[in-house]
């Protein structure tokens, strides 16, 4: 009988090494080629190293050759990409936008040295701004795909922010400074977190392929992301900004994962106490902000969207090594009851009204109130309290004229003992008679009962 050959010599077979010689080049230059990460860090390093000599040599404008450099092997990767993607090799035409993407978040700070090159230095930002978002259409056109509009205003947003508010940091004090990069922080994300920026492919992908894509947006976006946040620290540390502002951002931020309305009332009313207790300077900001928040939870409310139950808990891939079938589904956005709606929009318009109220305040005594504020504040409360039904509109209402009786000393605010202890017993009575009085009319109205 015939044996069957032995290991060693299956291995030195020719055309088994020829296999084995063609699956690893496939895997090393195809899969997973390193070659291209490499060349994307000499490339950083070279332009790196030429800014620093430029420096040295005291070359105003050599900020622009180094930008140049940055930007020609960005769009060298963007054809790379396009070329790779033409002849059906996907993989690598990924890793070469992943590498492009990064490049388009301005790794060589060119926005912030175009703030010395004046007068060219607006030139120079306006370019570069065109250049990215003439980039972005480019990376979407190598890649096939499709950009929804929200996809294209979150990065165009950022872009905005980095080449606008450099400009400003010279002629405008510390403070204002801090408020400005906030500001971006705060429109840049809550545009990111309330909107589906939706990525499509032109061409048909089966279920392997749509797997990866959704892996690769994933990607970008938390690489965009951290890039902008670097850009804001390096903003912080360079111009000496106050980091303590990045947590009311941060806070106003996180409420996109709240369901409940109570505790998004929570959430925000606690950040504004936080904020005019710890950082009253900041609170003009914070508001504006909060109000922009109730907003957005009032109009983009998120809506969860179940896949079907036979692929929920299914693997990746199955024992065969094909992937399972996507059952992802992108997060949509819709506006919230109409109940819910009416009273976040007046819990924003009373945000405004605190935010104008407290702008160039500090600390200490509160504020004079502006007339005019208060009777626009009252009309807006009125209508929301009449035509859209919005009870708890009386609150801040009641709240301002009592303050402003009191600043007017209108109404006397307790300083002895005795003074304080009759306004505790009046509040007391009022709060068992209103208690009293909203089970009444829940009982009448709703026929509610034990």
């Amino acid at each position: 009988m015939d044996q069957a050959p032995a290991p060693q010599a299956a291995a030195e077979d020719p055309s088994h090494q020829a296999v084995f010689w063609r699956r690893l080049l496939h895997r090393w230059l195809i899969e997973y080629n390193p070659l291209y990460l490499l060349s994307a860090a000499l490339v950083l390093a070279g332009v790196t190293l030429v800014s620093r000599g430029f420096a040295r040599e005291g070359a105003v404008y050599g900020s622009i050759g180094v930008a140049a450099i940055a930007e020609v092997y960005s769009l060298a990767l963007i054809g790379g990409a396009a070329l790779l993607m033409r002849i059906g090799l996907r993989r690598p035409a990924v890793l070469l936008s992943l590498l492009a993407i990064l490049y388009q978040c301005d790794l060589t700070l060119h926005t912030e040295t175009s703030v010395y090159l004046s007068p060219f230095g607006i030139a120079a930002s306006s370019a570069w701004l065109a250049l990215f978002v003439g980039k972005l259409f480019a990376l979407a056109w190598a890649l096939r795909l499709r950009l929804s509009r929200s996809a294209i205003a979150v990065p165009v947003v950022g872009a905005l922010g980095l080449t606008i508010v450099p400009h400003f940091f010279h002629h405008v004090t510390p403070h204002v400074r801090t408020v400005l990069v906030a500001s971006w922080v705060f429109a840049l994300f809550a545009a990111g977190l309330w909107t589906s920026r939706t990525v499509t492919s032109r061409v048909s992908l089966d279920s392997t392929q749509q797997a990866m894509m959704r892996r690769v947006l994933r990607a970008s976006w938390a690489m965009m992301a951290v890039l902008a946040f670097a850009h804001a620290l390096f903003w912080t540390s360079e111009y000496n900004l106050e980091t303590a502002a990045v947590w009311p951002v941060a806070l106003l931020l996180a409420t996109r994962w709240i369901r409940r309305e109570l505790t998004l009332w929570g959430a925000v009313l606690a950040t504004l106490l936080l904020v005019g207790l710890l950082m009253p300077g900041h609170l003009a900001m914070t508001s504006l902000m909060a109000a922009v928040t109730l907003t957005l939870h009032a109009l983009r409310k998120p809506c969860r969207l179940e896949a079907s139950p036979s692929s929920q808990n299914a693997p990746y891939r199955t024992h065969g090594g094909e992937a399972r079938k996507s059952e992802w589904l992108p997060v949509s956005f819709a506006p919230a009851s109409r109940q819910a709606l009416a009273r976040l929009l007046t819990g924003a318009l009373v945000c405004v009204y605190v935010s104008l109220w407290t702008r160039g305040w500090s600390g200490g005594p509160w504020p004079g109130h502006v007339i005019a504020l208060d009777v626009l504040l009252t009309l807006g409360l009125a209508v929301m309290f009449f035509k859209v039904k919005v009870r708890t509109a009386l609150v801040p209402l009641l709240g301002v004229y009592f303050h402003m009786a009191v600043q007017t000393h209108l109404v006397t605010a307790p300083r002895t003992l005795l003074q304080w202890g009759n306004l505790s017993v009046g509040v007391g009575f009022a709060l068992l008679i209103g208690s009293v009085g909203a089970s009444w009319l829940m009982r009448r109205r709703f026929g509610i009962r034990e």
